[in-house]
């Protein structure tokens, strides 16, 4: 590929990144931590990734800028899961980099994997070093460093960087060290540069396979990163998120980050000696702004109360639009199988989309139910970790007052629904709501995908497996016998109720003697069973 290019080749680029994921969807697929069948990483990126060249190939125009911001415009809606929202904000970069250009060369494209850096970082709540965000943090790390006169030789170097940082995503987070494999995500987002690469030097990429790398660091403790430090970070609160550029000389990186992480949280830096662009959390922008001017010349200040604020923008865009305050709270709510979706209703859910493991909705999709519900504010259940971050990002695309209840599960979902009350607003259900997703326990139960030994758990191929609140905690040879070691392990004297969800995987008669045999075992719990028709869980069971 020559320089300059234009937007025609940046879609060529991309569509051979395409063409190289297509055959290695399920390896990727393949690398998720717990062996559970919701090892979508993939497929999502696939997804998400196929509408951005199909949209970009119907394009008209041959401008870089015009086309890149049809690709970060795509992306937004299109995006499924944490991978792929984190790899619409590689669109979004770019688009803000090539805004206003017809044509790019190598130094350009260089340039823009900064940006993207920047946005990716910015998208996640809580950032993980050891993840996708490593590797586009290092790639935009090499790039700015490159003096490549060719697209070929940037990509080689930024290809190279990125299987390193594959690599070593294991030395950086505790849970893929204990797994032995590297992160899914930034080996997914490696199999794309180097799509782009083989596009740059002339070569095909259809039905190639690219090799993860072997992870490096099993036997090294690293940064010692924790279980509990993980659960922290899923705690924080946002407070406000603060974002600006400094110009001054001699600044140090590190030195800069490891000051704004006394102060904050969820640091992000990205510069060089000169200029420097921040991006934090903290319950108080003034010590970050004073520390801020402490450096050199401080501009492109922005500071938000990022819930406060997106929920009054979106009270006033609804109100100037319809003339309409909004009154009734509506519910949207992500869930798979029939039985549960009837229970979901009963409860007071308006909006059911249907997804969950292995089938996550796009950003799109999500806007769309959230816009088609019948009131101005609106509530919206992802009932999935990896649909949270999606959920997030329709609050800033939609027109509606929307608010996330962050449930990882099923039976949080439910216990949020019991705390809702139409009669008042959504800011009081979303707090009451919010509140009730630690007073139930979650355990699922279903076949591993794969052998593993994790969080001391030794799993056999074809086992049943257990998880409590999505840890790894009993592996066995039937689903009775893994949920009743998960059962033994959360169970108290205090314990009343366990709500047992069986699905697909269990006939009616199965499940009900299951159900009879731990009521014999755990004598003063009551156990309610309940046709979930959920496709890969055994159960779903709720502890309370």
């Amino acid at each position: 590929m020559t320089s300059p290019a234009d937007g025609r080749d940046l879609t060529a680029m991309f569509s051979s990144a395409l063409e190289l994921l297509k055959p290695n969807v399920n390896e990727v697929n393949r690398l998720n931590v717990f062996p559970v069948p919701d090892g979508d990483t993939g497929v999502n990126m696939f997804l998400t990734l196929g509408e951005i060249v199909a949209q970009a190939k119907r394009s008209d125009s041959t401008s870089v800028g015009v086309v890149a911001r049809l690709m970060s415009d795509t992306a937004l809606r299109a995006a499924r899961g944490n991978s792929g929202v984190i790899l619409s904000q590689l669109f979004r970069g770019f688009a803000d980099h090539f805004q206003g250009m017809d044509k790019f060369g190598p130094a350009d494209l260089a340039a823009a994997f900064t940006p993207a850096a920047v946005a990716s970082y910015a998208a996640t709540g809580h950032p993980r070093e050891g993840t996708i965000l490593t590797v586009i943090r290092e790639v935009s790390e090499q790039a700015r460093d490159s003096e490549a006169d060719s697209f070929a030789t940037l990509l080689d170097g930024v290809c190279a960087t990125a299987l390193d940082s594959v690599a070593r995503t294991p030395s950086l987070l505790l849970i893929l060290r204990e797994a032995g494999v590297v992160d899914a995500g930034g080996y997914g987002l490696y199999i794309i540069l180097e799509g782009m690469r083989l596009c740059a030097s002339g070569l095909t990429a259809e039905g190639r396979e690219v090799e993860p790398p072997a992870p490096l660091g099993l036997d090294d403790p690293g940064n010692e990163l924790s279980y509990s430090f993980l659960e922290s970070i899923e705690s924080e609160q946002y407070g406000y998120c603060t974002q600006f550029v400094v110009e001054g000389h001699g600044m140090d990186l590190a030195d800069i980050k490891a000051r704004l992480g006394e102060i904050g949280n969820s640091a992000v830096v990205i510069g060089d000696s000169r200029v420097v662009r921040v991006h934090v959390h903290a319950s108080d922008s003034a010590p970050v702004m004073r520390y801020a001017n402490s450096l050199g010349s401080v501009g492109q200040i922005n500071i938000q109360s990022m819930d406060d604020q997106r929920r009054d923008y979106s009270r006033q865009r609804r109100l100037e639009q319809t003339g309409e305050e909004g009154g009734e709270v509506s519910i949207v709510a992500v869930v798979w199988g029939d039985g549960l979706e009837s229970v979901f209703r009963e409860y007071g859910v308006s909006q059911i989309i249907q997804g969950g493991d292995t089938l996550n909705p796009s950003v799109g999709q999500i806007l769309s139910a959230v816009e088609d519900a019948p009131t101005s504010d609106v509530l919206i259940l992802p009932n999935n970790p990896n649909i949270t971050i999606s959920a997030q990002q329709a609050v800033s695309l939609t027109s509606k007052n929307l608010g996330v209840v962050p449930a990882s599960t099923i039976p949080e979902g439910i216990a949020a629904l019991l705390e809702f009350d139409v009669s008042t607003s959504l800011e009081s259900n979303l707090n009451r709501m919010q509140g009730s997703l630690d007073s139930v326990s979650t355990i699922e139960v279903c076949k591993a995908v794969r052998p593993v030994d994790l969080n001391g758990v030794a799993v056999g191929d074809d086992q049943i497996i257990g998880l409590l609140n999505r840890q790894l905690v009993a592996a066995a040879d039937t689903a009775e016998a893994a949920l009743t070691d998960a059962l033994v392990q959360v169970l108290t004297e205090d314990s009343e109720l366990v709500t047992l969800f069986w699905g697909g995987p269990m006939t009616e008669n199965e499940a009900a003697q299951t159900a009879q045999n731990l009521e014999a075992r755990f004598e003063s719990v009551e156990f309610e069973l309940v046709s979930g028709g959920q496709p890969h869980y055994h159960f779903l069971a709720s502890v309370e």
